[in-house]
């Protein structure tokens, strides 16, 4: 099974690109690898040509010159670079097509800059704008390298003015992930119940690639545990953390690995990386989409992980003898489900409010604090302090089976040891009326997994 070529989901962004093509437009896709830039691409490219429409996939990554071009879509190549880039601009005219995708389209920028006919960034870029901008049909771009496409954006703004419209792809939300995983095992002839499915998307950070990789080695091994292991140790995810690990500087190796068990404060990181650079270094991971900086206040600036999946995996690879069971793992870094709950309260930067499932309205403040609380009556999964130094407690479910309702005491005995607090229970399991019922009555606020895929879209994160 080939997850690269498997569409799930997406419909709406599909429906949005063909209006785009049907009118010409040039866009810009750009999300970090692996969330599903190419097979949307693909996918739409597939159901235009089943209507007569003539399009032209272009893979920037296999390109060795421009001349490569002119050899794909079936003519001579010319004697110089800027005349074989023209050459196949206007062959694509002549011959109707209606669609050019450029995958990977910051390499084709790199490409042609490192020509000695263009000599520079600049005169490429404005090469290929002008091209773009006369052509009378529709172009689309992808775009992984985020940092790359940063510089290229801020520093020639003459190339964001090229597209018509910039969409950020972001990974699945829980029902399109679990979806994908069902797909990739029934194709193995592996069938898994669905809490395997939801674990598989949750160790995945419900990245398609990511999802991809773990199913299909749980088909071959049959434990969620012993394909996460094969993954991390020596799968397609290790060769590909690893090349993605290497290419990035030492300082931003070290912030990756200390994020990996929860957020951290600007001041928490800089006493443990002690490099001058260490703001460069957020900087550039930030631009990468692989971190998040919250702001709540001028003193109160905090990083989190929005690549979850590679985050534990560097902290595996750096630290093998603290994360050799692969449960400890998941319990350390922020993988597990109660970790992503405190990931997403703590990017919380203004007060928002939000509808919870009871149909109660209620107003959450950035936490200054967040954290689990062992009290001498058990544990909490969240324990978070507010800028007004108001107290939350929060319990989480995991599962496919109702919680029972026993699964607030643990709340309520909570706040027995601390005092007035607001008191959240998170669960990705369907509620029974009678659970509903005595959170109301015990004044708990109950998300489900539709109002905590709300709250991630209202941080800044990907939807649950």
């Amino acid at each position: 099974m080939n997850v690269s070529t498997m569409f799930i989901d997406r419909e709406r962004e599909l429906s949005f690109l063909e209006r785009a093509v049907a009118a010409g437009d040039k866009v810009l896709i750009k999300g970090r690898r692996g969330v599903g830039k190419t097979v949307l691409v693909r996918e739409l490219i597939k159901r235009l040509s089943t209507r007569g429409i003539k399009c032209l996939f272009i893979d920037c990554q296999r390109l060795s010159s421009a001349r490569d071009l002119c050899r794909i879509i079936g003519i001579e190549p010319r004697e110089s670079e800027r005349e074989s880039l023209e050459a196949f601009f206007a062959e694509s005219e002549r011959r109707g097509v209606s669609l050019v995708a450029f995958d990977e389209f910051i390499y084709l920028v790199r490409l042609l800059a490192r020509k000695r006919e263009f000599g520079s960034l600049d005169s490429a870029v404005a090469s290929l704008r002008s091209l773009m901008m006369s052509a009378r049909f529709s172009v689309i771009a992808t775009a992984s390298s985020l940092r790359e496409l940063r510089e290229l954006l801020t520093r020639r703004r003459i190339l964001a003015r090229t597209f018509d419209y910039i969409m950020h792809l972001h990974p699945f939300d829980q029902r399109s992930s679990v979806e994908l995983a069902r797909h990739v095992l029934s194709a193995f002839g592996v069938e898994a119940d669905e809490s395997v499915l939801m674990r598989i998307a949750l160790y995945a950070d419900f990245v398609p690639f990511y999802i991809g990789c773990i199913a299909r080695a749980y088909a071959l091994h049959g434990s969620l545990e012993s394909a996460l292991r094969e993954e991390f140790e020596s799968g397609t995810l290790a060769e590909y953390f690893r090349s993605l690990y290497l290419d990035l500087k030492p300082t931003e190796q070290m912030v990756i690995s200390l994020l990996a068990t929860g957020r951290k404060k600007y001041e928490e990181l800089a006493s443990v990386v002690r490099e001058t650079n260490l703001p460069h270094a957020l900087d550039a991971l930030v631009d990468m989409d692989l971190v998040m900086r919250v702001r709540i206040s001028r003193k109160n600036v905090f990083y989190t992980l929005k690549d979850r999946t590679f985050g534990a995996w560097v902290y595996q690879y750096k630290y093998p003898e603290k994360a050799r069971d692969i449960s400890t793992l998941v319990r350390i870094t922020t993988l597990s489900f109660e970790a992503l709950v405190r990931e997403t309260l703590g990017a919380i930067s203004a007060p928002l409010t939000i509808r919870e499932a009871c149909g109660r309205t209620l107003t959450l403040k950035p936490l200054i604090h967040v954290s689990t609380l062992r009290t001498k009556l058990g544990q909490v999964d969240v324990y978070g302090i507010t800028v007004d130094k108001e107290v939350v407690l929060g319990e989480c479910h995991f599962g496919v089976s109702p919680p029972d309702v026993r699964k607030l005491d643990q709340l309520t005995r909570a706040e027995s040891e601390v005092g007035r607090a607001l008191k959240l229970f998170f669960t990705t399991a369907e509620l029974t009326s009678e659970f509903l019922q005595e959170a109301r009555k015990r004044n708990v606020y109950v998300f489900t997994t539709k109002e905590l895929s709300e709250l991630r879209r209202l941080v800044g994160f990907g939807p649950f």
